[in-house]
């Protein structure tokens, strides 16, 4: 192989990049066999006898159902799978729907809505046993619980896109795989009343002086029907546009906030202190004070659902010393401590950990305490005998933190929006698990 010197003399092997693999033009006949994670169908080539070109090939398509025959257009190849665009159904899924949304093309918010509802929740479970099968001795541990609630209309909060410049104002969310702005007058899937608003704060945004800094919008609404709207920021606004956020706020009864690049701290513009919002727990009569820009489940039905498994699978007595990992402003542990002797929550955030415990001081719960810890740290100081935990942890999910206790907690319930198979084998006792999912 050729060699070359560097500046400082020294021998250095010539290294060459592998020609990039070329993409089949034209169309391409397929059949789509399963569904992957992401909601793309898993498809193989079909030749013109009709048979499977290569069986190990696979090749992903957005928009494709599981037993359709379909043609797509090749977008990128690779050693073990390709990519491709549907171009059109020859033969169609018993299960296919229309999108009831009609941004559901472009939008790149969500992914299964060309799927009937029970086949999504189906798939889902369907996924999720796939992950634990191979890892679990007696495969009817795993539960065919699912829960459900209305597929439309249900989050509480969502966080919109902004880009805005002298030629007009897009809000909305990204195009698939694309930086892209899709614009929209309403989403399928928040509360209608969040939809009302939207047209309103479009307009408010677009008269600012310098609407060009913002650069996303969270918009909330409580249990109360209060609503709340964060404004991101890349500069700060100058006082007229703060002055017009003011009187806007004020006129429809609306508490708009602000962060900046160069003001990370939360700014309130009406009213003058940050409005605390409500997240109530009707079946547990648990009131949960948030900020906007605080995490909360989206789906409050779900939620409250998610909410009794897990006091079903802990099979709680007065007996049981719980901890709440990730315990937020108190999600679990406030309806946990109803049923324990105690419940101790930990967050890695101050302002959570501070809300939990007025939250537990104003449902008049005295057997619920709170700590701001570091639970992504290789030695998490917890201070109790716990023989039951529960966790709720970010995408990244708590490895660390499992390994952790796994030798010393009875029960372990991990709640999961992504799974991550080798937490399981780190838990030496049981794992009761629930898992909560983007339509």
């Amino acid at each position: 192989m050729a060699k070359f010197k560097s500046k400082a003399g020294h021998s250095k092997l010539r290294t060459f990049r592998p020609s990039k693999r070329e993409v089949p033009a034209g169309s391409h006949l397929l059949r789509v066999q399963s569904l992957a994670d992401d909601g793309r169908g898993i498809a193989v080539a079909i030749g013109e006898s009709g048979r499977v070109c290569n069986k190990n090939k696979r090749v992903f398509v957005a928009g494709a159902l599981p037993g359709e025959l379909i043609t797509a257009r090749y977008t990128s190849v690779h050693k073990d799978y390709d990519q491709a665009d549907l171009l059109a159904i020859k033969e169609a899924s018993a299960d296919r729907v229309i999108p009831e949304c009609h941004y559901y093309q472009q939008c790149g918010g969500c992914s299964l809505q060309h799927l009937d509802y029970s086949q999504q929740l189906r798939h889902k479970q369907q996924r999720l046993a796939s992950q634990f099968r191979p890892l679990l001795a007696n495969e009817n541990i795993i539960s065919e619980l699912i829960l459900s609630a209305p597929p439309a209309h249900y989050r509480h909060r969502a966080r919109f896109a902004v880009s805005a410049n002298r030629d007009g104002l897009s809000i909305g969310f990204r195009q698939r795989e694309s930086h892209n702005l899709v614009d929209i007058d309403r989403c399928h899937i928040v509360y209608e009343s969040i939809n009302q608003q939207l047209p309103m704060l479009k307009t408010l945004i677009s008269v600012l002086r310098k609407r060009k800094a913002v650069t996303e919008l969270t918009l909330v609404e409580d249990s109360a029907g209060k609503h709340g709207v964060l404004l991101n920021c890349k500069t700060s606004l100058p006082d007229d546009d703060i002055e017009s956020l003011r009187v806007f706020a004020h006129q429809q009864s609306m508490s708009i906030n602000i962060i900046s690049a160069n003001q990370p701290e939360i700014m309130s513009v009406w009213p003058l202190q940050p409005q605390q919002f409500e997240y109530r727990l009707d079946s547990y009569d648990v009131s949960l004070p948030f900020a906007v820009n605080d995490f909360t489940q989206v789906n409050p039905v779900i939620n409250q659902q998610l909410i009794a498994t897990a006091l079903e699978w802990l099979e709680l007595t007065d007996e049981d010393i719980v901890a709440d990992f990730f315990c937020g402003i108190g999600n679990f542990s406030l309806p946990l401590a109803q049923l324990a002797a105690s419940v101790t929550g930990y967050e890695l955030v101050p302002a959570m950990v501070a809300k939990a415990v007025i939250s537990a001081e104003v449902n008049g719960i005295d057997n619920a305490t709170f700590h701001c810890r570091n639970l992504m740290s290789d030695k998490v100081n917890v201070v109790g005998d716990y023989n039951k935990a529960v966790l709720d942890p970010p995408r990244s999910g708590a490895l660390s933190l499992c390994q952790q206790i796994g030798g010393w907690v009875l029960g372990i319930l991990y709640i999961s929006r992504v799974i991550h198979p080798p937490f399981i084998v780190t838990l030496k006792n049981y794992l009761l698990l629930a898992t909560s999912w983007k339509n």
